[in-house]
């Protein structure tokens, strides 16, 4: 993951190199967080991740300095979120009360995220785990379907962008039971 340390005084860029300090914030900051905003989110154990510098430059008449948060995506427990809070310091310059703490939530993918083209086959509805459906209009061939966006929900589930299934679907039916989909 690539972060960037911008600076932002009243000059248009930094007027003499800064030397801005990457550090690890404190958990109250996760717990404050927590509890204002009603999540749940975990620290991230030091052990899943390496930072590539604890300390940058913005050099004088930049205004940016970069660094890099690599992760060990496969440590990651899907079923929970996980923050990474980090805390900015400088002794060159004023950090900013408002963006010098910033927490970073880090997630990882499942195996079946990403995007699906459906290129050919056919789709069939089932009734019952063994009854498949006949004169369908949810059956049919799925070659000329727009592509599909899958996205993880946790290990072993996916989202699909744009797919809606229930009865509040329009032409299922309110509260019939009958589903539909829809995109």
């Amino acid at each position: 993951i690539d972060l960037t340390v911008s600076y932002s005084g009243a000059e248009d860029a930094a007027p003499k190199d800064i030397t801005v300090n990457i550090g690890l914030a404190a958990q109250s900051v996760i717990d404050t967080y927590n509890a204002e905003q009603t999540k749940s989110f975990l620290m991230m154990p030091s052990s899943w991740y390496t930072l590539s510098a604890t300390s940058v430059v913005i050099p004088k008449g930049k205004k940016t300095a970069s660094f890099k948060v690599n992760v060990s995506t496969s440590l990651i427990d899907l079923t929970k979120t996980y923050v990474l809070p980090l805390k900015l310091t400088s002794a060159d310059a004023v950090v900013s009360a408002n963006f010098g703490t910033a927490l970073f939530q880090i997630g990882a993918k499942n195996k079946y995220d990403g995007i699906y083209k459906p290129t050919a086959g056919q789709m069939q509805r089932y009734s019952s785990p063994t009854t498949p459906t006949t004169g369908d209009a949810l059956n049919g061939f799925m070659g000329n379907n727009a592509d599909m966006t899958l996205s993880t929900v946790d290990a072993n589930t996916v989202l699909v962008a744009g797919l809606r299934w229930g009865s509040s679907v329009a032409g299922a039916g309110s509260g019939s039971g009958v589903a539909g989909i829809d995109n």
